[in-house]
């Protein structure tokens, strides 16, 4: 599976006529670990006026989302936070955004707007990466292989590069998307290149 997210927690403070907005996003990988984070934040800012969440998570192998307006009027707080999720296409996240009431009154418009803008502030303060089944590697070659493999393949564009010991030959560690895994190992297979370990893994890339 492929989707975007973040990898950071991003973090955001605007003044709306008086009122703080204090907007966190945070990487969550189950609805347990987005519930701990609500749970955390509100502590934090247990004395702020409202609260207001909204996560979408992947759970057990379905897609999870919920919000809350957190005692903002209907539709005012949560929603709008969940739409900047749905806005920037985004998967296995939680934001939560505080507010300290100033003593002007927003109106629902005006709390919409506030709301949705925090959250979306919170997410550009962070980088965006994609995220996709993947596949670590490790193996042993040649001088003149690794340099050939790295003509062929691009690091940081088709694989990653973990680790590398350079003596006799060049023992490295990679990772790669599993979809791609194919190029790679035919080009062992051509040279003969054994894989000493191998292991499953979720390939996280700074998205472009």
């Amino acid at each position: 599976m492929e989707y975007l997210s973040i990898k950071e927690s991003g973090k955001a403070k605007q003044n709306i006529r008086r009122s703080i907005f204090v907007g966190n996003a945070f990487y969550s990988d189950s609805e347990d670990m987005a519930k701990s984070f609500v749970k955390e934040m509100s502590e934090k800012h247990k004395t702020a006026t409202h609260n207001c969440w909204a996560y979408k998570v992947m759970n057990d192998g379905n897609i999870v989302s919920n919000f809350s307006d957190a005692g903002e009027p209907h539709g005012s707080a949560g929603k709008p936070i969940f739409s900047s999720i749905e806005k920037m296409n985004l998967l296995n996240i939680t934001i939560i955004v505080t507010r300290y009431f100033g003593g002007v009154k927003l109106g629902v418009r005006g709390l919409i707007d506030a709301y949705k803008s925090t959250a979306l502030e919170a997410l550009k303060n962070t980088a965006l990466y994609d995220y996709s089944d993947g596949i670590k590697i490790t193996f042993e070659t040649s001088y003149k292989n690794w340099d050939e493999f790295n003509r062929i393949f691009k690091e940081n564009f088709d694989f990653i590069l973990n680790d590398s010991t350079f003596s006799e030959n060049v023992k490295t560690t990679i990772s790669l998307k599993k979809n791609f895994q194919k190029n790679i190992f035919s080009y062992f297979d051509k040279k003969n290149i054994t894989i000493s370990e191998e292991k499953n893994i979720i390939f996280i890339k700074k998205a472009k």
